[in-house]
């Protein structure tokens, strides 16, 4: 498929997000086409990050250890 993505991917979305609803990322596992994890960040916004580092940070870390 061009335009696929071959490297694992994690995708996170705060499930409050007020700029892009989560569904935004509907479909992307069809582009990824070696992995992808998609986590849906319950009470986190546009910011997930800021809003909820530590959250982030496990994700983040559970992924790259897997």
């Amino acid at each position: 498929m061009p335009g696929a993505i071959t490297v694992p991917s994690l995708y996170l979305h705060g499930a409050d997000d007020n700029c892009f609803s989560a569904e935004v990322s509907d479909g992307m596992d069809d582009l990824l086409t070696n992995g992808f994890e998609r986590i849906v960040i319950p009470g986190a916004g546009h910011f997930p990050h800021l809003e909820q580092p530590k959250t982030v940070a496990d994700h983040i870390l559970d992924f790259l250890n897997s």
